[in-house]
C-alpha cells in the first residue's frame, strides 16, 4: 500500500472534504511563511 498522502499536501486540488479545515490551516500557515520569507519559497497557494 503506498504511504497516505498528508492533506496539507494536496489540499491545493483537494478533493475529500476531510481535509478542508486542515487545508484552510495549512494555507494560512504557508501564506504566513511566504511574508516572513519575503516570497523565497515558491507558491503553492495562487
Amino acid at each position: 500500500m503506498p504511504t497516505p498522502v498528508p492533506c496539507r499536501q494536496i489540499c491545493h486540488n483537494a478533493v475529500t472534504r476531510l481535509c478542508l479545515a486542515e487545508c484552510t490551516a495549512s494555507r494560512q500557515e504557508y501564506n504566513e511563511g511566504v511574508k516572513k520569507n519575503s516570497g523565497a519559497v515558491t507558491p503553492l497557494f495562487p
